[in-house]
């Protein structure tokens, strides 16, 4: 950048703006050769006060930096305190690489726990959900089987009602004789509640009574009739065996849904 020296405002001339200029201001070109201008005294005066100040400044910089200058010796001074800095700078850049270490050391295990409490979570998820479908099958299979028992009882009762109706003769091998011939059948009731009775082919038997299918009542009086173990009370007040029922047959391929 170059600066014209031009006259004040006042109407002075260009010389005396170059001289005015020239008193207030001093090229660096010039300083060294008007140094040797100025006597001796004076000379060691302005070094001693930049000295001084230098060493002010240098002392001060040393207490930040926790060092003790000894003496007068600002070159020394400068290089000691210009040491010390390096020294500091490099422990304060390895206190910030230790930290930003410390800080992705422990971001890293922060990810890591999360990471972990999240996979900890969705395995008790998946826990849960097999625990769940394992007590639902549970509570199904209890309330098929309960529902079976149910369904198994009201049959027992049901057989046992209609036995109720008849008198057998007093023999044991008679009486086991009819509870083999039961086995051979098999007593159910359909989705309604209507009672069918099944003989050992797997055929539902139909009623000899009319349409539809013969109930455990007329399944029981066919087997005890088949047998000659029914008893009837005669007019004098003795026991006499009931003559046969007609026949039932089954129904072939008819197999309704037993529940």
């Amino acid at each position: 950048m170059t600066f014209k020296k031009v006259p004040s405002e006042e109407g002075g001339s260009q010389e005396q703006a170059n001289l005015d200029h020239n008193l207030k201001y001093v090229a660096l070109d010039a300083v060294a050769s008007r140094l040797n201008d100025i006597p001796e005294g004076q000379l060691k005066a302005i070094f001693g006060r930049v000295a001084g100040t230098m060493d002010v400044r240098l002392r001060k910089a040393a207490a930040a930096l926790g060092i003790t200058l000894d003496g007068v010796n600002t070159p020394e001074h400068l290089e000691k305190v210009l040491g010390a800095y390096e020294i500091k700078l490099g422990e304060l850049n390895k206190s910030i690489e230790d930290l930003n270490k410390d800080r992705d050391e422990a971001t890293k295990a922060e990810v890591s726990k999360l990471t972990q409490r999240i996979k900890d979570l969705e395995d008790l998820n998946a826990k849960i959900g097999k625990d769940y479908e394992s007590v639902s099958k549970e509570k199904e299979t209890i309330a098929s089987e309960f529902t079976k028992k149910q369904i198994e009882m009201q049959i027992s009762t049901l057989i046992t009602k209609a036995e109720s109706k008849f008198i057998l003769v007093d023999d044991k091998n008679t009486k086991d004789s009819i509870e083999f011939d039961k086995t051979k059948h098999k007593f159910t009731l359909d989705e309604e509640g209507n009672q069918i009775v099944y003989d050992f082919e797997g055929k539902a038997i139909l009623s000899s009574k009319g349409a539809g299918f013969a109930n455990y009542e007329e399944v029981l009086n066919k087997i005890i009739t088949d047998r000659n173990a029914h008893k009837k009370v005669t007019g004098e007040g003795g026991f006499t065996k009931l003559t046969e029922v007609p026949n039932m047959q089954p129904i072939a391929g008819r197999n309704p849904a037993v529940k």
